[in-house]
């Protein structure tokens, strides 16, 4: 793996256990971990975010 790839930083959220399992529910519905569904989430409303502009 390329050095400039690796996953090395971690994120703590404080979330409601409400919120935990729909992120849960919601990566899971789609094959990934928590980790994977929101930095796909995260690079795909920057992407609209730019369009928008």
């Amino acid at each position: 793996m390329n050095r400039s790839l690796r996953k090395t930083e971690t994120l703590n959220l404080r979330l409601t256990l409400i919120e935990k399992d729909g992120l849960r529910a919601a990566a899971s519905s789609v094959g990934m971990s928590i980790s994977e569904y929101v930095v796909k989430c995260h690079e795909v409303v920057a992407e609209v975010l730019r369009t928008k502009r």
